[in-house]
Protein backbone atom coordinates (compact mmCIF):
# COMPACT_ATOMS: atom_id res chain seq x y z
CA UNK A 1 0.00 0.00 0.00
CA UNK A 2 1.02 3.62 -0.87
CA UNK A 3 1.89 5.05 2.63
CA UNK A 4 1.28 8.96 3.98
CA UNK A 5 3.20 10.32 6.22
CA UNK A 6 1.32 12.27 8.54
CA UNK A 7 3.43 14.91 11.07
CA UNK A 8 2.56 15.25 14.96
CA UNK A 9 3.72 18.16 17.03
CA UNK A 10 5.47 17.20 20.38
CA UNK A 11 2.76 18.47 22.42
CA UNK A 12 0.51 15.91 20.92
CA UNK A 13 1.70 12.31 20.70
CA UNK A 14 5.06 12.35 22.69
CA UNK A 15 4.99 14.05 25.78
CA UNK A 16 5.79 11.33 27.73
CA UNK A 17 9.00 9.74 25.48
CA UNK A 18 11.85 10.94 26.60
CA UNK A 19 14.81 13.10 25.07
CA UNK A 20 17.26 10.07 24.44
CA UNK A 21 14.50 7.78 23.34
CA UNK A 22 13.37 10.45 20.41
CA UNK A 23 17.58 10.55 19.41
CA UNK A 24 18.51 7.26 20.20
CA UNK A 25 19.53 5.17 17.06
CA UNK A 26 16.73 3.18 16.08
CA UNK A 27 16.42 -0.64 17.45
CA UNK A 28 14.77 -2.93 14.79
CA UNK A 29 13.90 -6.42 16.18
CA UNK A 30 12.57 -8.96 14.34
CA UNK A 31 10.99 -11.82 15.83
CA UNK A 32 11.02 -15.17 13.88
CA UNK A 33 9.50 -19.11 14.07
CA UNK A 34 11.68 -21.66 12.74
CA UNK A 35 8.64 -23.03 10.60
CA UNK A 36 7.49 -19.42 9.69
CA UNK A 37 7.23 -19.24 5.54
CA UNK A 38 7.83 -15.66 5.30
CA UNK A 39 10.75 -15.48 8.12
CA UNK A 40 13.75 -16.12 5.69
CA UNK A 41 12.57 -13.33 3.40
CA UNK A 42 12.34 -10.25 6.05
CA UNK A 43 15.76 -11.70 7.47
CA UNK A 44 17.36 -11.34 4.15
CA UNK A 45 15.75 -7.86 3.48
CA UNK A 46 16.93 -6.87 7.07
CA UNK A 47 20.53 -8.03 7.06
CA UNK A 48 20.81 -6.20 3.64
CA UNK A 49 19.76 -3.17 5.26
CA UNK A 50 22.08 -3.51 8.26
CA UNK A 51 25.09 -4.15 5.79
CA UNK A 52 24.09 -1.02 3.81
CA UNK A 53 23.96 0.86 7.06
CA UNK A 54 20.47 1.66 6.65
CA UNK A 55 19.64 0.25 10.33
CA UNK A 56 22.09 0.43 12.80
CA UNK A 57 21.51 -2.53 14.99
CA UNK A 58 19.60 -5.46 14.63
CA UNK A 59 18.04 -7.85 17.13
CA UNK A 60 16.81 -10.97 15.64
CA UNK A 61 14.45 -13.92 17.98
CA UNK A 62 13.68 -17.14 17.43
CA UNK A 63 10.22 -17.81 19.35
CA UNK A 64 10.49 -21.06 19.32
CA UNK A 65 13.84 -20.84 21.29
CA UNK A 66 12.87 -17.85 23.44
CA UNK A 67 8.75 -18.16 23.87
CA UNK A 68 8.89 -16.03 26.77
CA UNK A 69 9.96 -12.93 25.03
CA UNK A 70 6.52 -13.45 22.24
CA UNK A 71 4.67 -13.49 25.47
CA UNK A 72 6.07 -10.67 26.56
CA UNK A 73 5.54 -8.62 23.34
CA UNK A 74 1.49 -10.39 23.14
CA UNK A 75 3.10 -11.55 19.78
CA UNK A 76 0.44 -13.29 18.07
CA UNK A 77 1.99 -14.19 14.49
CA UNK A 78 5.40 -14.18 12.74
CA UNK A 79 7.16 -12.55 11.31
CA UNK A 80 6.81 -9.61 14.20
CA UNK A 81 9.37 -5.97 13.66
CA UNK A 82 9.76 -3.59 15.84
CA UNK A 83 11.26 -0.18 15.00
CA UNK A 84 11.65 2.26 18.37
CA UNK A 85 8.17 1.84 20.13
CA UNK A 86 5.97 0.44 17.66
CA UNK A 87 5.45 -3.09 15.91
CA UNK A 88 4.04 -4.62 12.77
CA UNK A 89 3.19 -8.28 12.48
CA UNK A 90 3.66 -9.85 8.48
CA UNK A 91 5.96 -9.99 5.50
CA UNK A 92 6.83 -6.13 4.68
CA UNK A 93 8.97 -5.02 1.50
CA UNK A 94 11.90 -3.16 1.55
CA UNK A 95 10.32 -0.06 0.42
CA UNK A 96 7.97 -0.10 3.22
CA UNK A 97 10.77 -0.32 6.12
CA UNK A 98 12.48 2.24 4.00
CA UNK A 99 9.97 4.53 4.46
CA UNK A 100 8.96 4.13 7.96
CA UNK A 101 13.32 4.66 9.01
CA UNK A 102 13.58 8.06 6.12
CA UNK A 103 10.84 9.72 8.18
CA UNK A 104 11.58 13.23 9.65
CA UNK A 105 10.88 13.09 12.41
CA UNK A 106 10.38 10.39 15.47
CA UNK A 107 6.13 11.23 15.61
CA UNK A 108 6.11 10.71 11.64
CA UNK A 109 7.89 7.22 11.92
CA UNK A 110 5.60 6.22 14.52
CA UNK A 111 2.69 7.33 12.74
CA UNK A 112 3.49 5.79 9.35
CA UNK A 113 3.92 2.37 11.37
CA UNK A 114 0.15 3.04 13.20
CA UNK A 115 -0.75 3.73 9.68
CA UNK A 116 0.01 0.12 8.52
CA UNK A 117 -1.00 -1.59 11.63
CA UNK A 118 -4.52 0.41 10.76
CA UNK A 119 -4.54 -0.60 7.55
CA UNK A 120 -3.75 -4.49 8.16
CA UNK A 121 -6.39 -4.45 10.81
CA UNK A 122 -4.24 -5.10 13.60
CA UNK A 123 -6.19 -2.71 15.95
CA UNK A 124 -5.81 -4.60 18.80
CA UNK A 125 -2.50 -3.88 18.78
CA UNK A 126 -3.10 -0.65 18.58
CA UNK A 127 -5.58 -0.62 21.15
CA UNK A 128 -3.32 -2.43 23.73
CA UNK A 129 -0.84 0.09 22.94
CA UNK A 130 -2.69 3.09 24.20
CA UNK A 131 -4.22 1.01 27.19
CA UNK A 132 -0.68 0.96 27.99
CA UNK A 133 0.58 4.78 27.52
CA UNK A 134 -3.11 6.61 26.92
CA UNK A 135 -1.51 9.64 25.40
CA UNK A 136 -0.68 7.60 22.44
CA UNK A 137 -4.36 8.18 21.55
CA UNK A 138 -3.30 11.16 20.37
CA UNK A 139 -2.18 9.90 17.05
CA UNK A 140 -5.80 8.93 15.81
CA UNK A 141 -7.16 11.55 15.24
CA UNK A 142 -5.42 12.98 12.47
CA UNK A 143 -6.81 9.83 10.59
CA UNK A 144 -9.81 10.63 11.83
CA UNK A 145 -10.00 14.07 10.11
CA UNK A 146 -8.70 13.34 7.09
CA UNK A 147 -11.75 11.78 4.77
CA UNK A 148 -8.72 10.86 1.95
CA UNK A 149 -7.44 8.08 4.72
CA UNK A 150 -7.88 5.01 3.37
CA UNK A 151 -11.36 3.53 4.35
CA UNK A 152 -9.68 0.69 6.41
CA UNK A 153 -7.26 3.15 7.80
CA UNK A 154 -10.22 5.14 9.43
CA UNK A 155 -12.28 1.77 10.18
CA UNK A 156 -9.57 0.59 12.20
CA UNK A 157 -9.13 3.76 14.01
CA UNK A 158 -12.75 3.99 15.31
CA UNK A 159 -13.05 0.63 16.33
CA UNK A 160 -9.72 1.16 18.06
CA UNK A 161 -12.27 3.96 19.93
CA UNK A 162 -14.90 1.79 20.18
CA UNK A 163 -12.48 -0.88 22.21
CA UNK A 164 -11.78 2.15 24.34
CA UNK A 165 -15.54 3.25 25.02
CA UNK A 166 -15.69 5.27 28.42
CA UNK A 167 -12.02 4.92 29.06
CA UNK A 168 -9.70 7.54 30.78
CA UNK A 169 -7.63 7.23 27.24
CA UNK A 170 -10.41 8.05 24.89
CA UNK A 171 -11.92 11.32 27.61
CA UNK A 172 -8.45 12.80 26.43
CA UNK A 173 -9.62 13.49 22.87
CA UNK A 174 -12.47 15.08 23.78
CA UNK A 175 -11.77 18.48 22.93
CA UNK A 176 -9.87 17.22 19.29
CA UNK A 177 -13.27 15.10 19.12
CA UNK A 178 -15.44 18.74 20.10
CA UNK A 179 -13.19 20.71 17.04
CA UNK A 180 -13.93 17.82 14.44
CA UNK A 181 -17.81 17.88 15.24
CA UNK A 182 -17.34 21.56 13.19
CA UNK A 183 -15.41 19.95 10.14
CA UNK A 184 -16.70 21.00 6.74
CA UNK A 185 -16.94 16.75 5.69
CA UNK A 186 -20.24 15.62 7.32
CA UNK A 187 -18.61 12.06 7.09
CA UNK A 188 -15.70 13.32 9.98
CA UNK A 189 -18.18 15.01 11.91
CA UNK A 190 -20.71 11.83 12.03
CA UNK A 191 -17.46 9.61 13.69
CA UNK A 192 -16.52 12.60 15.60
CA UNK A 193 -20.08 12.62 17.32
CA UNK A 194 -20.12 8.69 17.73
CA UNK A 195 -16.89 8.98 19.53
CA UNK A 196 -17.75 11.58 21.88
CA UNK A 197 -20.80 9.01 23.08
CA UNK A 198 -18.17 7.07 23.50
CA UNK A 199 -16.29 8.75 25.69
CA UNK A 200 -19.62 8.97 28.79
CA UNK A 201 -17.74 12.34 29.14
CA UNK A 202 -20.35 15.38 30.19
CA UNK A 203 -17.18 17.43 28.74
CA UNK A 204 -19.08 16.32 25.34
CA UNK A 205 -22.36 17.67 25.69
CA UNK A 206 -22.19 20.96 24.33
CA UNK A 207 -20.67 19.93 21.11
CA UNK A 208 -23.41 17.05 20.75
CA UNK A 209 -25.63 19.58 21.70
CA UNK A 210 -24.68 21.99 18.97
CA UNK A 211 -24.83 18.68 16.11
CA UNK A 212 -28.44 18.52 16.80
CA UNK A 213 -29.74 21.16 14.13
CA UNK A 214 -27.04 19.79 11.78
CA UNK A 215 -27.46 19.80 7.76
CA UNK A 216 -27.23 16.60 7.55
CA UNK A 217 -30.01 14.10 8.98
CA UNK A 218 -27.33 11.56 9.85
CA UNK A 219 -24.54 13.78 11.86
CA UNK A 220 -28.29 14.77 13.84
CA UNK A 221 -28.80 11.09 14.69
CA UNK A 222 -26.15 10.17 15.94
CA UNK A 223 -25.22 13.46 17.87
CA UNK A 224 -28.79 12.51 19.70
CA UNK A 225 -27.89 9.04 20.13
CA UNK A 226 -24.87 9.91 21.56
CA UNK A 227 -26.08 12.29 24.08
CA UNK A 228 -28.63 9.73 25.53
CA UNK A 229 -25.78 7.49 25.65
CA UNK A 230 -24.18 10.03 28.10
CA UNK A 231 -27.03 10.96 29.67
CA UNK A 232 -27.50 7.58 30.93
CA UNK A 233 -24.07 7.06 31.98
CA UNK A 234 -24.28 9.66 34.18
Amino acid sequence: MAIRSQYLTDASYSPYLSTMEKNSPILVTLAISSQCPHCEAMLQILTKMVKNGDIARLEIVNLMQDPDFGERQKIRSVPWLSIGSQSLTGLRSETEIQTILAAKSFDARNQTMLELQLADGDWQQVSLAIQKQAERIYALVPFLEDVDVPLQVRLGANVVLEDLENSDAIRLLVPDLSKLCQHEDYRVRIDACYALGLTHSAAAIKALQSKLQDANEEVREIAAESLDKIAKSQ
